[in-house]
């Protein structure tokens, strides 16, 4: 998958691409809402997850829950929509480097300043 078929998909999930809509609008906030938190069976570590999404962005505090769905790979790829900003963004790489997430969190800061929604702490 290219990084922009990816956001191709997520963007037709958070609205209309080439007059095909994935989601009824009055269903998408169900995409983004937590419906298990507890361990992940596979990396034994502490997770949630949102209708087979994470709720979770690479830059974690430019997450915003119930807006927030995607999926970061362990290459260092990653996928995500926002619903409140309406943005899809999609990193690929193309050298596997297991646990290097450094680009996607870049990418996705850069996103998030540029759209008013990096929280700060």
């Amino acid at each position: 998958m290219t990084a922009g078929g990816a956001t191709r998909m997520y963007a037709a999930l958070l609205g209309l691409v080439d007059e095909t809509a994935l989601v009824a609008p009055d269903r998408l906030r169900t995409i983004a809402d937590v419906v298990y938190t507890g361990a992940d069976m596979v990396m034994g570590v502490p997770t949630q997850w949102a209708s087979g999404y994470s709720p979770y962005r690479p830059a974690a505090a430019a997450a915003r829950g119930g807006s927030t769905f995607g999926m970061v790979g362990a290459n260092g790829s990653a996928a995500f929509a926002d619903i409140e900003s309406g943005v899809a963004v999609a990193i690929m790489r193309n050298r596997f480097s297991v646990g290097d997430f450094d680009l996607a969190t870049r990418v996705d800061t850069l996103v998030a300043q540029s759209i008013g929604g990096l929280n700060h702490d």
